[in-house]
């Protein structure tokens, strides 16, 4: 055997033998029910009434959606595993507060939901 095929068979053996020896993708979305809890796709300004009676005036920021992608590979194994987010924050500017909320699927398929300030 000279050198030129034995570095052919190399080539072709590094070529099919790298990589994922199987894709797999796993989609976890949120359901409908879990998307209607952040219901805002514009920024939208609201009043709440105080037990004063003040009405004090927020806003409540566009709805982000993410699809995060994480990977996790083993062993010439590979697995991709999409998560939905959705986010949002209420403002209220004359308060100097705001609260983050979050809707999100995690690994597994099981669904968080989170507030913070």
């Amino acid at each position: 055997m000279n050198l030129r095929n034995l570095l052919f068979l190399l080539a072709l053996t590094m070529i099919s033998g790298c990589g994922c020896t199987d894709d797999v993708t796993l989609d976890y979305q949120l359901t409908d029910f879990e998307k209607s809890l952040i219901p805002f796709d514009s920024d939208t300004e609201v009043e709440f009434i105080t037990d004063g009676q003040v009405i004090i005036k927020a806003l409540n920021t566009e709805k982000t959606i993410e699809i995060m992608v994480l990977n996790f590979s083993d062993d010439e194994s590979c697995m991709s595993t999409l998560i939905e987010i959705h986010e949002n924050e209420l403002r209220f500017e004359s308060e100097g507060k705001q609260f983050g909320y979050r809707v999100a699927k995690n690994y597994g398929n099981s669904s968080n939901i989170g507030a913070t300030d």
